[in-house]
């Protein structure tokens, strides 16, 4: 039996595997497990007492920060996970410690259409130029077939992570999430300022992140209530939380709905970059827990806008597709496929 645990900044998800069947799993809010040892004996006793017969063999974690051979901090928590305490705890289990995006990276191949994965652009040689497919639609019902090259991989929750696929098909991890954000345009550039003065360095994930959602729309708001650009206060305002946001974009709030078209324009420009980072002519691939529940708030035409708006590569950037994830619990899929590994 394997167990895999994908510890991010807002939720814990465990799920036991047998081969690559779930036979259970659960989640705790990540806030509260004061001692990741602790927590995880604690699951791997539960499940010796239930399944007498059976025994955990492996553990593989998928984590919301930067690996190393001894501590992890939680990027967006600040909780550390004592990794050798966690090897020294299970002598007789293997254990494997993956980045999240990693973890995500390693689930890309074995997602399925349209329940886990969704088409949200095709490529210019699958479809007339300018015509964006549905989200829902399927990568065969827009007639593409697989595209072939490296990936890029995105998401979006709590914090912004970034990852690839080379073409031979191995996994490279990043911190990609915290490269500089790239304003464009007015409006942009007067949120940047704002993040400036509250954070000093104002990275992607200051806006493509849940945390993100909250930062521009209290700018909007701000703004508006201004009346004056120039005169706006550097303090932050009480940050509204991104579940109220996209409730309220849903309704048809306008300064929520302005927060999102901003947003998919940041989206959309970052998808960009990344692709032309990485040459990800195998597609990018957007996940996260985030992206499933804003998906229909997300503006398509801003975004690829904002994607195709690179110059003279703006043709290699209209032959790569965009895919989104809709399936929260790939990066599970993915430290488990890579236990093998």
């Amino acid at each position: 039996m394997k167990m895999t645990l994908d510890i991010g900044g807002t939720k814990t998800l465990w799920t036991i595997w047998h081969d690559a069947q779930i036979l259970d799993r659960g989640t705790a809010a990540t806030n509260t497990i004061t001692d990741f040892t602790e927590f995880i004996k604690t699951l791997t006793g539960d499940f010796t007492t239930a399944h007498a017969d059976d025994k955990i063999t492996h553990l593989s974690f998928a984590l919301a920060g930067p690996v190393t051979d001894d501590k992890l901090e939680l990027t967006n928590t600040g909780q550390i996970i004592d990794l050798a305490e966690i090897r020294a705890a299970f002598p007789d289990i293997e254990v494997k410690f993956l980045n999240d995006l990693e973890a995500l990276a390693h689930s890309i191949d074995h997602l399925t259409m349209p329940d886990q994965l969704a088409l949200f652009r095709s490529a210019a040689s699958y479809h007339a130029k300018g015509t964006l497919v549905d989200s829902s639609s399927s990568c065969e019902s827009a007639g593409a077939s697989a595209p072939v090259g490296a990936k890029a991989v995105l998401s979006i929750g709590t914090g912004l992570g970034v990852s690839a696929v080379s073409r031979e098909g191995f996994v490279m991890p990043s911190e990609g999430g915290h490269i500089d954000f790239a304003p464009v345009g007015a409006k942009q550039r007067l949120i940047y300022d704002k993040l400036e003065s509250r954070y000093g360095h104002v990275s992607y994930e200051r806006l493509l992140s849940g945390q993100g959602l909250s930062n521009i729309f209290s700018i909007i708001l701000e703004e508006l209530e201004s009346g004056d650009s120039d005169t706006m206060a550097c303090r932050p305002r009480q940050k509204m939380h991104p579940a109220q946001i996209t409730a309220m974009a849903k309704s048809g709030n306008r300064k929520a709905l302005e927060t999102f078209r901003i947003f998919s324009k940041i989206l959309g420009a970052a998808c960009g970059n990344y692709a032309l980072t990485y040459m990800a002519t195998g597609g990018i691939y957007i996940g996260g827990g985030m992206i499933p529940k804003t998906l229909p708030l997300i503006d398509k035409e801003a975004f690829e806008n904002a994607y195709l708006n690179k110059g003279r590569f703006k043709d290699f950037l209209d032959n790569i597709p965009v895919y989104v994830i809709l399936d929260e619990t790939a990066p599970s899929i993915g430290a488990m496929r890579a236990i093998s590994l």
